[in-house]
């Protein structure tokens, strides 16, 4: 019996680190250039946070985390949120559409972690054993959950990215 409930808490504790697909909100930039929408697409994005990477290959960007202290994240936490945010443009037919997806994750504070090192969904930052000994920053101490996504700032950055391609309208058609 001990055997199948400690098999049973492996299993799940194996499943509790998988990582969910990323959820993206989608909009039509309707019959446009992919070298227009991937400019205005980094003039947007640069907007609302710094860019790390631009695949133009893949026409994706990805961003650098946007870190915001004082958000609430939980018993025993610094108190540390971030948004991690990501737009892919894609040809469908005539059109081209645009994803965007903001990931926001609470941080939480290595007093905490050691309360509890059974919590499920969180990413331990692991060093190899020759670092075990090496410095190191408060920043690999931090873990982090996600919680959710930023549906406004979605919603505001494809917005903004419509508006930027179609100057003569002030908001998407059937709005």
């Amino acid at each position: 019996m001990i055997l199948r409930l400690v098999a049973a808490a492996v299993g799940l504790a194996m499943l509790a680190g998988c990582e969910e697909s990323t959820r993206y909100r989608s909009i039509s930039l309707g019959n446009v250039e992919m070298p227009a929408a991937m400019m205005a697409a980094r003039d947007v994005m640069g907007q609302y946070y710094g860019i790390a990477e631009v695949d133009e290959y893949a026409h994706k960007f990805t961003c650098d985390p946007k870190v915001m202290r004082g958000a609430t994240a939980g018993l025993l936490s610094k108190g540390s949120a971030r948004e991690l945010a990501v737009l892919r443009l894609r040809s469908e037919g005539n059109a081209v559409w645009a994803d965007v997806s903001i990931i926001v994750q609470h941080g939480e504070a290595p007093q905490r972690r050691m309360m509890d090192p059974w919590i499920s969904g969180y990413d331990y930052p692991s060093p190899p054993p020759y670092q075990k000994d090496a410095p190191y920053t408060a920043e690999q101490e931090e873990a982090w959950q996600t919680v959710g996504h930023n549906d406004a700032t979605e919603a505001r950055i494809l917005q903004d990215l419509y508006n930027a391609l179609h100057p003569e309208t002030t908001s998407r058609p059937g709005k």
